[in-house]
């Protein structure tokens, strides 16, 4: 089986699926959804995740910060990688080509999304892509992602 667990002041998230040939699958991540400064956003975003971030308005930027964030948390988990590599080497944005602020990040509430982290070749051999879903809680964000 391969298991993964988040947790935030008394909430969590968890998944399980079988494993293939012994190898991590699934990763999971829940965060809060806060402000998050230009230099956080600069530091670990690309450029295109950070282009995703302003183009929210201004009371959804933190939203997609940490929507961005969780993914990113998510795929490196499933990949067996933690923050071991910088988080600048994968790009997760939306998958289902509606980066519209109307539609965007979540809505209805509730309601999971898809998003794609193209990896660079430090992230996974030869680069690649892996798929997840996010969405937003009532003061959280949480992402899953499979590999």
């Amino acid at each position: 089986m391969s298991v993964s667990i988040s947790h935030f002041e008394g909430n969590a998230l968890c998944a399980a699926a079988l494993a293939w040939l012994g190898q991590k699958t699934l990763g999971i991540d829940l965060g809060p959804v806060e402000p998050r400064s230009d230099g956080f956003v600069g530091l670990f975003l690309t450029e295109d995740e950070q282009q995703f971030v302003k183009d929210a308005p201004a009371l959804e930027r933190g939203l997609r910060a940490n929507l961005v964030w969780c993914a990113k948390e998510a795929v490196l988990k499933a990949l067996g990688l933690g923050l071991t590599v910088d988080t600048v080497e994968l790009c997760c944005l939306p998958a289902d080509g509606s980066a519209d602020p109307a539609e965007w990040p979540v809505r209805p509430r509730g309601l999971w999304r898809p998003f794609l982290a193209t990896c660079g070749a430090t992230v996974v051999p030869g680069g690649g892509t892996v798929h997840g879903i996010w969405r937003s809680f009532s003061g959280y964000v949480g992402a899953l992602a499979a590999r």
